[in-house]
């Protein structure tokens, strides 16, 4: 779902400075055509849409014209699940994304504080903490940071760095 939401706030960048961007993901599968509204779809409807209807399309989004977004988007979803069980309990990630603008500086150095606290959680919870970033999703960041030689920049993703 961060993966989306990020992509999502991407979009709306790209939609402002490229006057022929068009995104790899359908309309309705489109962040605000789902998730975007906090009084929107929740329950076992929204857990249908997503397992049904979301991961399954992205999975098998069209990489044939050779767009990078869209072979993004189709690697992060290639293989993956969603294992939240709740779509109350979704419905609440998703209202909680919902308050993050990624285009946003002070909502990204939020967003790191938040993630540190999440792996902190993982920790005392008797887990490694250990998450493994997707290839696709490094990409993607690095991509949309657009690193130039000789910046330095610290990303909340490197997890615990154990390679």
């Amino acid at each position: 779902m961060l993966f989306l939401k990020i992509f999502s706030d991407k979009d709306k960048e790209l939609e402002i400075i490229q006057d022929d961007y068009t995104s790899p993901i359908p309309d309705e599968l489109h962040w605000d055509a789902w998730a975007g509204n906090d009084e929107g779809v929740t329950g076992d409807e929204l857990l249908e849409f997503v397992d049904q209807k979301l991961f399954p399309t992205l999975r098998e989004i069209d990489i044939s014209t050779g767009n990078k977004r869209a072979y993004i988007v189709h690697e992060v979803f290639n293989g993956n699940h969603n294992y939240v069980k709740s779509g109350t309990i979704l419905r609440q990630v998703l209202n909680k994304l919902n308050e993050i603008d990624f285009n946003n500086s002070t909502d990204k150095h939020i967003f790191g504080d938040v993630y540190e606290s999440f792996l902190k959680e993982l920790q005392s919870a008797g887990k490694s903490g250990e998450l493994y970033t997707p290839r696709a999703i490094v990409q993607f960041l690095t991509d949309m940071i657009n690193p130039q030689l000789g910046e330095k920049y610290l990303t909340p993703l490197v997890a615990q760095a154990a390679f």
